[in-house]
């Protein structure tokens, strides 16, 4: 079993959110936002510039349709160029 985040944790936690639709995307991180450090991207091509220039988030959250490099693409290259 996986181990249990104490509350005063929590606001260390790293989240990037990816996603095309603006709209879903602010409202997750305003969300988040509350308990979380987040980070946006727009599509997965910005996710990956972040991601070449700090990998330290803990979780990734992607749309799997995007325009501009999709979900499963994003997922491909981080198990590849970020297994940890």
């Amino acid at each position: 079993m996986g181990e249990l985040v104490k509350p005063e944790e929590m606001t260390a936690i790293r989240i990037l959110l990816v996603d095309d639709e603006l709209d879903f995307l602010m409202s997750l991180k305003m969300e988040l936002g509350k308990r979380y450090k987040v980070m946006t991207a727009e599509d997965g091509i910005e996710a990956r510039l972040m991601l070449e220039c700090r990998n330290d988030f803990d979780l990734i959250i992607s749309s799997q349709s995007m325009p501009v490099m999709n979900g499963m693409e994003l997922f491909e290259w981080v198990g590849k160029e970020h297994p940890q």
